[in-house]
């Protein structure tokens, strides 16, 4: 009998010391999934952050080239060249990087004070201004839930944007025809910010 239970004894500490193994590599084994999970998700974080801003840099260059072309080479502002403009011209871009990534991109510069009414900054991007304002140091946002990729960045007063931001009296006459909002800023003012929303899985699919 007393053998009977030092059999019993030694199989239940054995049969204790596999199933802890067998837990304890199933726990590793998680650890491990996670932490693989969790790399691939920094990974690709890190490479959608490079896309943004590489589209935002491309961005931020057209909106000066345009600003250099008027103010540097001295264009004269009429009707016609006005539509040339960021203000005008920003959702058209939106528009065509959609188009040509194949991809749900919704790219917009937003202002508290815009002059035109489709880039009026909504309340998520009013808090995300106030942000930049608070943290001046603070060169992006990038916010994202298991759909979509959100990233913002800041757009401040440059010289060349005091032409038509400036003094209203010192503005262009056809500035001042068309717009009535958006004057008396300040070299280095927070002018709005660059809004970028892209669908995760369309642009994982172009990456």
């Amino acid at each position: 009998l007393l053998n009977n239970i030092k059999v019993v004894s030694v199989f239940n500490k054995n049969l204790f010391v596999l199933i802890t193994g067998i837990f304890l590599l199933i726990a590793i084994n998680i650890f491990y999934i996670n932490s693989s999970i969790s790399q691939n998700q920094n990974i690709r974080d890190n490479v959608i952050l490079e896309e943004v801003q590489s589209v935002s840099a491309f961005f931020k260059s057209f909106r000066k080239t345009y600003q250099d072309i008027f103010v540097e080479q001295h264009i004269k502002l009429t009707e016609e060249n006005i539509q040339f403009l960021p203000v005008r011209t920003s959702n058209k871009l939106s528009q065509n990087l959609s188009d040509l990534l194949n991809a749900k991109i919704i790219l917009r510069t937003v202002s508290d004070k815009p002059r035109n009414k489709i880039n009026q900054a909504n309340e998520k991007e009013i808090f995300v201004m106030k942000e930049f304002l608070d943290k001046p140091e603070k060169e992006y946002i990038l916010n994202h839930n298991n759909y979509i990729y959100k990233y913002y960045e800041p757009l401040y007063i440059t010289k060349n944007c005091l032409k038509c931001h400036g003094s209203k009296e010192e503005a262009p006459k056809i500035i001042k025809e068309n717009y009535k909002e958006a004057y008396n800023y300040e070299l280095g003012d927070l002018r709005g910010i660059i809004s970028f929303e892209i669908d995760k899985h369309s642009l994982m699919s172009v990456l």
